[in-house]
């Protein structure tokens, strides 16, 4: 449900293992976004809870996110889906809030940023990107029912299949592989591609601005 204003839902989404468990640097973290944002709702969730969000809201995608093969696999899944079905922020539990989300992420369907820049297209295809900018995934914000965010799991299903067929990853590609299925590899693909159907280059955004209900915040942001 979009706030009364138009704007996005108050609502900002952490994760960790065990909520009863928190390290305090998590709990620290976390307080810089409830401190710079007063009304809005902070949900921290831990591994229990995703796997109910999922039964309860995406019961489809539920074969999925149990056949990922580690946590960090189904919390990525899990980020897309609940910005997905409740808009609003998600941040890893280790980022500290700089500024209050209304001074930042208030103008945009959708609000991410840029992590890394390749050299060349030709750089890019070899880490199986589909444009030269690799978008972060450790803060995002969205309205709910954001496309880029509600095909996640489609795209991730995919990906999985890909692997599949080509006989699996191997051993030391692994980790690798996660950044790439799940991880900002994924979502990345999923951003390029929406800003694609916008009739735009991703290229134009390397440095920040907005496309459509996009907006792309630079690195230095």
């Amino acid at each position: 449900m979009l706030h009364p204003d138009g704007k996005l839902p108050r609502l900002v989404h952490f994760t960790v293992r065990e909520k009863d468990a928190m390290l305090p640097h998590q709990a620290l973290a976390v307080a810089t976004w409830a401190r710079l944002n007063p009304g809005y709702s902070i949900l921290l969730y831990d591994d229990a809870d995703i796997s109910e969000f999922m039964a309860t809201y995406h019961p489809r995608h539920v074969p999925l996110f149990e056949a990922l093969g580690s946590q960090v696999e189904r919390t990525d899944l899990w980020r897309y889906l609940v910005l997905c079905t409740f808009g609003g922020v998600y941040a890893d539990s280790d980022v500290v809030a700089g500024r209050p989300v209304s001074t930042w992420a208030q103008d945009a369907g959708l609000v991410t940023g840029v992590e890394n820049v390749f050299e060349s297209m030709a750089a890019a295809r070899r880490r199986d990107y589909t444009g030269v900018m690799q978008i972060v995934q450790w803060t995002i914000a969205a309205r709910p029912g954001h496309p880029a965010l509600c095909r996640m799991a489609d795209y991730i299903r995919t990906r999985v299949e890909a692997e599949a067929a080509a006989g699996g990853v191997a051993e030391e590609d692994r980790d690798h592989a996660i950044l790439e299925r799940t991880g900002p590899g994924i979502w990345s693909r999923s951003v390029h591609d929406y800003i694609r159907e916008l009739g735009a280059a991703p290229e134009a955004v390397v440095g920040g601005g907005m496309v459509g209900d996009v907006r792309i915040l630079p690195q230095s942001q």
